[in-house]
């Protein structure tokens, strides 16, 4: 029926929109008349009838014959309309004050295992939209997961062609710079710095990344997670660490020409 549909638009249940169009339908009736006309049980007409009462869309008139329940005029509807207005002119102020807490809330996911830390870079980090920073231990990712990065490099202009610009921050380590090299002439669109040897301290047991307003952890010593970040606040801080990092790192060609002699074979790669 056209009408009930309106009247649970309007925010009546649909046992209430039944009930109310049985009572203008019938003028007055008792309970057992107004529930068989909307073909709803006695026990729950009761109570639908009394909520339509709250509302003032039914009035209630005790008699010597019992209690019977009359319609009111659908004006009063327009009551109904204009409480609901006014509860939502109170409410809104209360919820977008909720909602601006929320949004600088930190979003947090953690994923546990090879398969979540895979998911993450499927179907988040390597459809970034912004440029991706990168800053990991290449050397550990390659002791507890051989081949891994071998693969990701050789199949990933087939299958990942909406990877964005990229950077990436390095160890001085051999495996760390064999796979930058590698990525260096796989891919154009990314840049990697080494981080100056004899540096005091290094990237250990962890594979990270800055990519639109998330920042992605990956522990890696132990049983490994992934954490994923969202916050934009947090996101341009870990850039400007990043951009310190990298304005003090040298780019990879540059460190290996300079280590030509400990790393001729990489020095050959890139000639």
């Amino acid at each position: 029926m056209i009408a009930e549909r309106h009247l649970i638009q309007l925010g009546l249940s649909e046992k209430e929109s039944q009930l109310y169009i049985s009572t203008l339908k019938l003028g007055s009736g008792t309970v057992q008349e107004i529930a068989k006309n909307a073909s709803i049980k006695r026990p729950t007409a009761y109570v639908v009838l009394d909520q339509l009462v709250e509302k003032g869309l039914v009035s209630k008139k005790l008699g010597s014959s019992g209690t019977s329940y009359i319609a009111e005029n659908p004006d009063k509807l327009e009551g109904l309309v204009d409480k609901q207005k006014f509860a939502l002119s109170n409410a809104l102020p209360l919820l977008k004050d909720i909602y601006k807490e929320e949004v600088n809330k930190p979003h947090v996911k953690i994923y546990e295992g090879i398969e979540g830390m895979k998911k993450v870079y499927f179907d988040t980090v390597w459809k970034s939209k912004s440029e991706i920073l990168y800053f990991a231990s290449i050397r550990k990712i390659d002791q507890l997961y051989p081949g891994l990065l071998d693969q990701w490099v050789k199949n990933f202009k087939t299958k990942y062609d909406f990877q964005p610009v990229a950077r990436e921050l390095i160890n001085p380590d051999k495996e760390d710079l064999e796979y930058g090299v590698e990525f260096s002439l796989s891919d154009k669109n990314r840049q990697t710095r080494v981080i100056p040897k004899g540096f005091p301290t290094k990237f250990v047991g962890t594979d990270n990344a800055i990519f639109d307003d998330k920042v992605m952890f990956v522990s890696l010593e132990g049983k490994l997670f992934t954490t994923l970040i969202q916050n934009k606040i947090l996101a341009d801080t870990m850039r400007t660490l990043y951009e310190l990092a990298w304005s003090a790192s040298v780019p990879i060609e540059e460190y290996i020409e300079k280590n030509k002699e400990e790393f001729p074979d990489l020095y050959k790669k890139l000639k």
